[in-house]
This record gives structure tokens, sequence and C-alpha cells, in this order.
């Protein structure tokens, strides 16, 4: 197993609050949580995703449903008993 060489850009965003990272793409919405134990880590991902989804203007009960239905959760390290967690949903739904 290797390492991928990506070229990235990062931004800085003055007044917007996260409180976890989140990576945007053409393609993906993405949001990570980190906890112990893995229950702490599944659930702030997916809650850091509500606001990114009000960000494409889904509000209230539109984004919870598209977070119980159309996310992906992927499974990233797990570190001296902490979990990540990754949340990512397609921005074209």
């Amino acid at each position: 197993m290797g390492a991928f060489n990506l070229p990235q850009t990062v931004n800085s965003l003055k007044g917007k609050r996260i409180n976890w990272p989140m990576a945007v793409n053409d393609s993906y919405i993405l949001t990570v949580g980190n906890a112990r134990p893995r229950d702490g880590a599944v659930q702030s991902a997916p809650k850091e995703m509500i606001p990114r989804l009000g960000e494409l203007e889904l509000e209230g009960n539109a984004a919870h449903i598209l977070l119980g239905q159309c996310v992906e959760h992927y499974r990233g390290n797990v570190f001296y008993t902490a979990h990540t967690m990754f949340v990512r949903s397609k921005r074209a739904i």
C-alpha cells in the first residue's frame, strides 16, 4: 500500500466556525469526526454535516432526511482507542 501525491488548496474562511475538519470539491462535501468511544465519532461527523448542507439551502428536516438516507460513512483510522469517521455527501443530490 503506497501513498498518493495529490494537489490541494487550503483556504481560511474568516468568520466561519467549524468544529471538525471538512473538505469540499466539485462532487462531494466531506466532514470528519474523531472521538472515543467510536459512537462519539459516529455522532460528530454527521452532526458537522448538517450546517454544511444548510449552506446548500437544505435546512431543518430536509438536511436530516438527506443525512439519514444519502450520505456515505467511512471509518478512518483507529489510534489508541480514538476513532475517526468520515461522512460524505454528493453535492448533486
